[in-house]
């Protein structure tokens, strides 16, 4: 997925690099496919722009991801969150 990636998809990238070693074998929610509610939710937690926005969910339109897929990436984008926040913090900017 990442070698699709040019300048003007970096953020999109960014988020796709959060799903690098995700697998369900098994899992239930590896065999359902994303839902848009899923989709907008990372959106929304990582802070994409309208256009991000639009290329986002035409990725989840071509790409097959699933709601294990995505489940993994809310946990990692908020992972990632959480460390900004205390970085932030730490100095002095939060």
């Amino acid at each position: 997925m990442l070698e699709l990636c040019d300048g003007n998809l970096e953020r999109i990238c960014g988020l796709l690099a959060l799903m690098a070693g995700a697998e369900y074998k098994g899992e239930r929610q590896s065999k359902e496919g994303a839902s848009y509610k899923s989709l907008a939710y990372v959106a929304h937690l990582y802070g994409l722009t309208d256009e991000e926005r639009r290329l986002w969910y035409q990725a989840g339109k071509n790409v097959p991801f699933s709601q294990a897929h995505l489940s993994y990436l809310i946990n990692n984008v908020q992972d990632r969150n959480r460390l900004l926040e205390e970085a932030e913090s730490l100095l002095g900017k939060g």
